[in-house]
């Protein structure tokens, strides 16, 4: 009877312990867009009901004919479940920039924003449990 006893306890505990691992800060973090900036979660963005939604960088390199190098650049797009869209980009960006664009992944809120020209004047990243 007390070997019962302790494996319900025990079985008990294992449940509360179970929904305790699978608790936390989520939040909602859709993507928005406007004429100046976009923000969001890039998983938010990628499961969101829409079709529309999405948000990201693209870092590139181009090269002439001969394979030689000729610019590199980063650019940041997102687009709302509305249609707003923003973008921006950086020619020559720095080391900096491009490791944060690097180190974009599922757990990412990315926020960027710009001058009238597209010209990204700041790009932040923030890695979080939240943001999954």
């Amino acid at each position: 009877m007390k070997k019962r006893a302790m494996l319900a306890v025990a079985a008990a505990a294992g449940l509360v312990l179970q929904s305790v691992a699978f608790a936390g800060l989520n939040s909602s973090l859709p993507v928005t867009a406007g004429s100046d900036y976009a923000y969001g979660g890039l998983t938010d963005a990628r499961n969101s009901s829409d079709t529309k939604q999405y948000i990201g960088c693209y870092l590139g390199l181009s090269f002439n004919a001969s394979g030689g190098q000729t610019s590199d650049y980063v650019s940041c797009s997102g687009q709302s479940a509305s249609g707003a869209y923003y973008y921006c980009y950086v020619q020559y960006p720095s080391l900096q920039l491009t490791s944060l664009v690097a180190g974009l992944n599922h757990a990412s809120y990315l926020y960027f924003y710009g001058d009238s020209a597209h010209h990204c004047l700041s790009v932040s990243v923030q890695n979080a449990s939240w943001a999954l």
